[in-house]
């Protein structure tokens, strides 16, 4: 049967020629034939090394081979040459001449009559299209590959053709199948005990995550690989996870363990003689001497590599180091030189477009263009590189990675941004250009028409339960090796669980993005309101200031001044220390540097706020005014994660259900203790039950604000307030969901950030209502109280925002979420919501009835009532949501 379907896909049609023990010996890692021949055991052992990717130990084995069969074997002879020739690619000649070499040969009739002849030529040759500048080919030669390999009931080169796949795919722009087929590229090699493949389908992955800038989230991945590597010493030196996780711990900060694994790569590349990846090493020592301030090491790196990259006719590395080198001309000052690289550079990216580089190189094209004054070319570019992104984000699934990929092209919009404004003076298009990515996933989102949720398939099912049992054990752990062991476990199942979501991710709505106009905004602001829109850039910063009447861009001072000031002031307005005079002046100092220009202040007294990188941290109602008082005192503030959103959410008609609120306070806490005081932390999957302290208040806390609402309540604490009933309460339409517990940024996984709730033995649950759950929810609810710490926090994904608990409330469907940025006072914070409740019973919509209760506590309690336990709450969202329901006298008021 195998051989009749192979028959069909060979040219012409011919008679095939080829026995079932010839099968067995060409399929390395398959099966073998017994045989005692000399020669034979020598052509076994070559395609053992070929099997396991150590095409350099097996080169010379089939170039006797190959000799020897020449007469005798002609199509053993040519299946020999083409695994040489793989070889000889890296090392001797190149990839462009392999390819040409393979593509004579496959007319010839050896390659036409003999199916495991053209298999092993369409093999390298694919590889080889790939390296240069053909993906297209090289995929259309895979998917003959792996159709092939089906026929002859080949199940590891099918399995290899697929792990290829993705990374064509990748090239391309198609991050949906690109993760598609990695995943069950590595499954099947798994399945298949194929060592090889499953480690480079974990490399490829580490690096496809790594140029999503997570470089903690590829570490785990080149582990793998590097352990599997090291269990199998016949296989090919890893030299991809080498180098990814060289580059991964580089960007985490430790240079000392990155500088050797990437001495280790290179001298594995020198001692063979692998000059196409000179290329790659130059460039990463040259982006390392960058660091230490040796440019002119640097400059040297980078000339090398783009001279390795011409001879190999490598386009992506020569790009790459073309770049660099118009990098480091116009840090210097010489735009002139810096142009005269831009052509040749671009021409190597169009030869093979990397949809994560080519975007980026556009950009800083467009920056030297503007900076000699070429406007109009500087908009070309800059065009390119968002349509560029525009078909990228067409095949991005996944939520989590559309977040990724726009903060990785965050250069693209804010370069964008800044012409518009500065080169062309029209703040109506840099409005725009800004929109076009901030917000931008949940926005488009919202918007979609398909929100609603299905049920998972039983595999997904599994998998998140099997997550649940993973992260259960953790909490309770007590050894700090196990906690580590369980780590690696959940990660895996995080990359079976992966493609399944995907698939059913691909049947949602598309990422075009239609942001809201300047004018479309400015119709819908009140007459009282201004929208403060910030962007930090390196040599100043932006405040767009929108009133339903105008709108002006103020010129801010740099990101890094800003930073500094930010910092002066968070260091201790979250402090629980008494009040002191220097908090004043920091805060002071910091008002003027961020809102001290704004003018609109004066007229408009409702700000709603789209902070931007350190921004995020600030509660904009602690700064002290020119008039020596807390911002509170003359304005209501809100903040939204773009103006798009903002349009988006007050669109949607306020609910009134009968539901009032659901309320969930004082979970029952996993308790261990550490082994030793320097137990390894995990974020909140590795956190001591020490460290979580008893939530006293919030028990009292939930059960007041039942009772300051009155009507239709429910009040789940302790042992009750699960996971599962939280899901099922929420199943249907009600007004307030509100939450007293611990809540974790995880600033490393943010998929992982969570509200902690009691954990389930009978479902299952384990109690960490994540982030990665919060978006796969379909909330019907005005709003969402997060009365937690750290719920406002998470980590910053660029210009897009911040991934937190609050974006991903918003993201699942609350109108308005109030959540706390800092630590929350246990206390403080159930006085805090109960005021803000009693607001909203008499009609305040939710930034005034918490504004109220913040100026109670400030005159309840004077200096004591320090910003950290009232400033540390805010309000993100539609800031006009109210509960538009007739509510009864409480018995409490």
């Amino acid at each position: 049967m195998a051989f009749s379907l192979a028959k069909t896909l060979l040219r012409g049609g011919r008679a095939l020629q080829i026995s079932i023990a010839g099968l067995g010996l060409f399929l390395a890692g398959e099966c073998f034939a017994q045989t005692s021949d000399p020669l034979d055991k020598k052509f076994q052992e070559a395609e053992r090394l070929f099997w396991l990717d150590n095409w350099v130990a097996a080169r010379e084995l089939f170039s006797t081979c190959e000799a020897a069969y020449a007469t005798s074997n002609p199509a053993r002879a040519m299946l020999c040459k083409f695994s040489r020739l793989r070889a000889d690619a890296e090392a001797k000649t190149s990839y462009a001449v392999v390819s040409e070499t393979i593509d004579e040969d496959l007319k010839s009739d050896v390659a036409l009559n003999h199916p495991e002849v053209r298999l092993r030529g369409l093999v390298v040759k694919a590889t080889a299209d790939l390296s240069i500048n053909d993906p297209a080919l090289s995929g259309q030669e895979w998917r003959e590959v792996k159709s092939l390999a089906e026929a002859l009931g080949l199940k590891g080169w099918a399995e290899r053709a697929v792990c290829e796949l993705s990374i064509v795919a990748y090239l391309q722009g198609d991050a949906a199948h690109a993760i598609l087929f990695n995943n069950q590229a590595f499954e099947k090699a798994k399945q298949l005990g194929d060592v090889a493949g499953m480690i480079r389908a974990l490399s490829l992955k580490g690096v496809g995550i790594l140029e999503l800038n997570a470089p903690d989230h590829a570490v785990p991945l080149f582990d793998q690989a590097l352990d599997l590597a090291q269990k199998q010493p016949d296989v090919r030196f890893p030299l991809m996870a080498y180098m990814g996780k060289a580059q991964a711990l580089e960007r985490l900060g430790n240079d000392k363990e990155s500088l050797i694994l990437l001495q280790q790569a290179k001298q594995f590349v020198e001692k063979i003689g692998m000059n196409v990846y000179m290329a790659d090493l130059s460039i990463a020592l040259g982006e390392r001497a960058i660091k230490r301030g040796l440019l002119k090491e640097a400059e040297q790196d980078f000339e090398e590599a783009e001279q390795f990259a011409a001879r190999a006719k490598m386009p992506r590395p020569r790009a790459a180091a073309l770049m660099h080198l118009i990098e480091l001309e116009s840090k210097a000052g010489d735009w002139l030189k810096a142009r005269a690289l831009i052509r040749p550079a671009l021409e190597a990216d169009r030869q093979l477009i990397d949809m994560q580089f080519y975007p980026k190189h556009l950009t800083l094209a467009a920056q030297i263009e503007s900076h000699l004054g070429h406007t109009k070319q500087a908009e070309a570019y800059l065009l390119q590189a968002s349509d560029v992104i525009e078909a990228a984000m067409a095949n991005v699934p996944s939520e989590s990675v559309k977040i990724s990929l726009i903060s990785t092209m965050s250069e693209v919009y804010s370069a964008h941004f800044k012409l518009a404004l500065e080169g062309e003076k029209n703040l109506p298009r840099a409005f725009s250009a800004l929109e076009a990515s901030r917000g931008r996933v949940i926005a488009v989102h919202l918007r979609s028409a398909n929100t609603q949720t299905g049920r998972s398939d039983p595999r997904t099912a599994a998998l998140k339960r099997r997550i649940s049992e993973i992260q259960l054990a953790l909490l309770s752990s007590k050894n700090a090796s196990e906690r580590q062991r369980l780590l690696r476990q959940l990660t895996d199942v995080e990359f079976q669980l992966e493609p399944l979501l995907i698939t059913n991710e691909m049947k949602q709505g598309s990422m075009k993005s239609r942001p809201i106009s300047l004018p479309g905004l400015q119709a819908q602001l009140t007459e009282d309101e201004v929208l403060l829109e910030y962007v930090l850039g390196d040599e100043r910063s932006f405040c767009l200031a929108i009133t339903r009447q105008s709108a002006k861009a103020y010129a801010l001072p740099g990101q890094q001044t800003v930073q500094l000031a930010v910092k002066a002031y968070t260091d201790e307005v979250s402090s629980s220390t008494p009040m002191k005079e220097s908090l004043r002046i920091k805060a002071r100092a910091l008002y003027e540097q961020v809102l001290g220009p704004v003018a609109e202040l004066s007229s408009k007294h409702n700000l709603i706020i789209i902070p931007d990188g350190a921004l995020h941290g600030v509660g904009f109602d602690s700064l002290i005014t020119e008039r020596q008082e807390y911002l509170l005192r003359s304005h209501t503030i809100s903040y939204v994660p773009s103006a798009s959103v903002l349009m988006e959410l007050r669109a949607r008609p306020a609910i009134s259900a009968p539901n009032l609120l659901v309320a969930f306070g004082a979970p029952v806490l996993p308790t261990r203790k550490a082994e030793k005081p320097s137990d390894a932390r995990s974020g909140p999957l590795d956190l001591l039950a020490s460290e979580l302290g008893d939530l006293k208040a919030a028990a009292g806390e939930v059960r007041q604000i039942a009772a300051d609402l009155g009507g239709n309540v429910k009040v789940f604490v302790g042992a009750d307030a699960t996971e599962g009933v939280l899901k099922r309460e929420v199943s249907s339409a009600v007004q307030i969901v509100h939450l007293a517990t611990h809540g974790f940024a995880d600033m490393s996984h943010g998929d992982r950030s969570a509200i902690l709730l009691s954990p389930d033995g009978k479902t299952g649950d384990d109690g960490l209502f994540q982030i990665r759950e919060i978006r796969g929810m379909h909330l019907r609810t005005n709003l969402v109280v997060l009365s937690a710490c750290d719920a406002g926090i998470g980590r910053s994904d660029g210009i897009e925002g911040v991934e937190s608990l609050v974006n991903a409330f918003i993201f699942a469907g609350a109108r308005t979420v109030l959540a706390s940025r800092w630590k929350a006072n246990d206390q403080f914070s159930a006085n805090l919501m109960d005021q803000t409740y009693k607001g909203i019973h008499d009609g305040l919509d939710i930034p005034h009835a918490l504004r109220r209760a913040q100026l109670k506590l400030l005159a309840d309690f004077g200096d004591q009532a320090r910003p950290i336990y009232w400033s540390a709450f805010f309000v993100s969202g539609a800031p006009d949501t109210k509960l538009y329901v007739q509510l009864p006298q409480s018995a409490s008021r």
